[in-house]
């Protein structure tokens, strides 16, 4: 089968969980025996590379998408167009799509069945702060052929906020990757938190501010946050 997953952006120009979730789930279909193709966007027009097995087609990101984020505009719009061209070009059994943007590009090119999955937790308040992106939501969700949420929290938010009744998949864990080692566990007690900061939905602010209170009864904790892909890690 070949399949085409959509994502408006990839590492290393992005790493939060998204990007995550779309290479492992390239990976099982790669091992699986179909050939899988992600297109994603990029500032430069780059093209189609081989990443670690993985067919990456980077369309043009045009510089009138930061014009765009400025007045308000939903995020991940300039390069549809482009993205919608290369989808036919590419002409996948399926496309797969994890942000509404490329949902809807997707549904544009009329190519194949879209499912859409939704990289977080809907709610009145994130669908209304950006202009356009509650009705490219609605769209999404009402002509794809399925609808996926990562937990049942998420579906509760589709339901409440939306009325659609998703399926539940939840992301995966690489047990290898992540596997704990008893033979280093840190000296002191420690969080990591890998959310990105610059992002207020990830609430980093409030976790610090917890990790205040608990200083005061565990004063060695230590607090790790992610300072990006071009920065280092963070400690208190």
């Amino acid at each position: 089968m070949r399949v085409a997953l959509l994502n408006p952006v990839f590492w290393p120009e992005v790493r939060r969980g998204s990007e995550r979730v779309v290479r492992e789930l390239a990976d099982g279909l790669l091992d699986r025996g179909h050939r899988v193709r992600l297109i994603t966007s990029h500032p430069r027009r780059v093209g189609v590379a081989i990443e670690d097995g993985l067919e990456v087609q980077r369309v043009w990101r045009p510089p009138i998408e930061a014009r765009l984020q400025r007045r308000l505009h939903e995020e991940h719009l300039a390069h549809l167009p482009l993205a919608t061209r290369a989808l036919r070009h590419y002409a996948p059994d399926v496309a797969h799509a994890l942000y509404a943007t490329d949902a809807v590009a997707a549904l544009r090119a009329a190519v194949a069945p879209v499912v859409f999955s939704y990289m977080g937790i809907p709610h009145r308040r994130s669908l209304a702060n950006r202009r356009g992106r509650k009705e490219l939501v609605v769209r999404a969700c009402a002509e794809a052929s399925a609808v996926v949420a990562l937990s049942q929290v998420a579906a509760e938010g589709f339901e409440r906020w939306l009325g659609v009744t998703p399926h539940v998949i939840a992301p995966g864990v690489d047990l290898v990757a992540f596997a704990p080692d008893p033979a280093a566990r840190a000296e002191v007690p420690t969080i990591l938190c890998a959310g990105d900061h610059t992002q207020p939905r990830k609430r980093v602010g409030l976790l610090v501010e917890a990790f205040g209170l608990l200083r005061a009864d565990v004063p060695d904790a230590r607090l790790i946050l992610s300072a990006g892909a071009d920065g280092p890690s963070r400690w208190a």
